[in-house]
């Protein structure tokens, strides 16, 4: 049927035949789900957490309850806009998702604890309502399109950014408009039903905690104010050595991730035989299979019509069943091919697309030239300058050696 998956379809073919065996070597679902099942995790952990966080410090139930519930409606609202602008549950809008929980708490908590106010002042629970969200709703409304203004250009973003990006702002857009929505329209209406101004034992018997926090607050803002030269000094400090260690920072597009994968690329001297290859290559992969964290690996000798080329697959078990990362693993991985001095090894990450190339790097350089012999000889210089670089690795070509041939010329007798 054509319903089914590959996985679900390969029994059917290991039917057909006993003399061979199928078995999946490179699945790059298993990272895609786990890492969308930990989204998911952190998605739910937010909205639990975010709870908690309104309950110690409002320290009601009633009040609490409110604020969950404008977890889950904001949600379902940013879903159905997603759908209605085609987008899809990824990676990148389960992210926006998790992080537009603190905007929708954020505007849930200022609502609410404003309508309290006004109920302890006295006020019925529907004028506390309307006087609680008629005094913020503009300050609330000003907040919402500020973030707008940030996360709107960022869903208008075009080229390879703009594809990854698109639908991160605009799944945050839409989380600002709904959330705006619930804070001054559903909130109230549910408040103006269910608060009483009745503080609980819990409230009383942790108040002069918060009280305690409060006279601390004052005492650090009026040492603030009264010493402004030196706040605004410590400040302008503060922001000077944040510059200073922001060069520290390094720039990448795509942080590195333990996918429990990598790939050796094997290059030989060109003239090799194809028994010779084997040999090395299955020698080199005979001391993989000895490290305890490696849990299988595939072998192909003679890429791209190359004898004197070849590639290892390597499966490390999962990151629970290791002590070493993935990097620390092909670092020392590394460190042992240095002994092999016959044949050039590289070790690099797998992915799931290159920039146009065989070699997939982080870092990539293009040399064109007039003719073939200045590219290989600047490459070859380049090369050169690269491997003085400390902390460069897998430094390599795609050029091609030419194989030693030997002509001969038979001269036929007269």
């Amino acid at each position: 049927s054509s319903d089914l998956s590959v996985k679900e379809q390969i029994p059917m073919l290991q039917k057909l035949s006993k003399e061979f065996h199928i078995d999946i070597l490179f699945d790059s679902t298993t990272f895609i789900k786990s890492t969308l099942h930990s989204v998911q995790f952190d998605l739910v952990l937010g909205c639990v957490l975010a709870s908690l966080v309104v309950l110690v410090f409002l320290r009601n139930l009633t009040l609490t309850f409110v604020a969950a519930i404008a977890l889950p409606v904001s949600i379902f609202g940013v879903l159905a806009i997603m759908g209605w602008s085609a987008q899809t549950l990824n990676l990148l809008t389960l992210t926006a998702l998790t992080l537009s929980i603190g905007i929708i708490i954020d505007d849930a908590i200022v609502v609410i604890e404003n309508i309290y106010k006004k109920l302890e002042e006295g006020y019925s629970r529907l004028q506390a309502a309307k006087e609680g969200v008629g005094e913020i709703s503009f300050s609330i409304l000003a907040i919402s399109a500020m973030l707008l203004a940030v996360f709107i250009p960022i869903a208008n973003m075009s080229g390879l950014i703009g594809r990854f990006f698109t639908s991160f702002g605009i799944t945050i857009v839409a989380a600002v408009c709904i959330s705006y929505i619930i804070v001054i329209t559903l909130i109230p209406m549910i408040i103006s039903l269910v608060a009483k101004p009745v503080h609980s034992a819990f409230y009383l018997k942790t108040e002069h905690i918060f009280l305690s926090l409060d006279q601390w607050y004052k005492t650090l803002l009026t040492k603030a104010l009264h010493y402004h030269k030196t706040t605004l000094l410590g400040a302008l400090a503060i922001f000077i050595i944040s510059l200073m260690l922001s060069g520290n920072l390094g720039m990448v597009f795509i942080p590195k991730e333990d996918k429990s994968q990598f790939k050796i690329s094997l290059s030989a001297p060109t003239g090799i035989s194809m028994e010779a290859m084997k040999a090395q290559s299955l020698e080199i992969q005979k001391e993989l299979l000895a490290r305890p964290e490696i849990e299988y690996s595939s072998l192909s000798v003679g890429l791209n019509s190359a004898i004197n080329e070849g590639a290892i697959f390597v499966k490390l078990v999962s990151i629970d069943q290791r002590h070493k990362s993935q990097q620390e693993i092909m670092n020392e991985i590394r460190e042992q091919a240095k002994a092999y001095d016959s044949i050039e090894i590289n070790i690099n990450e797998t992915e799931d697309g290159g920039a146009g190339s065989e070699i997939v790097t982080p870092f990539q350089i293009i040399l064109r030239a007039p003719d073939e012999a200045r590219v290989e000889a600047s490459a070859h210089k380049l090369m050169e300058h690269l491997k003085s670089i400390s902390g460069a690795t897998s430094i390599q070509s795609n050029i091609q050696e030419k194989s030693p041939q030997l002509s001969l010329k038979i001269l036929s007798a007269n």
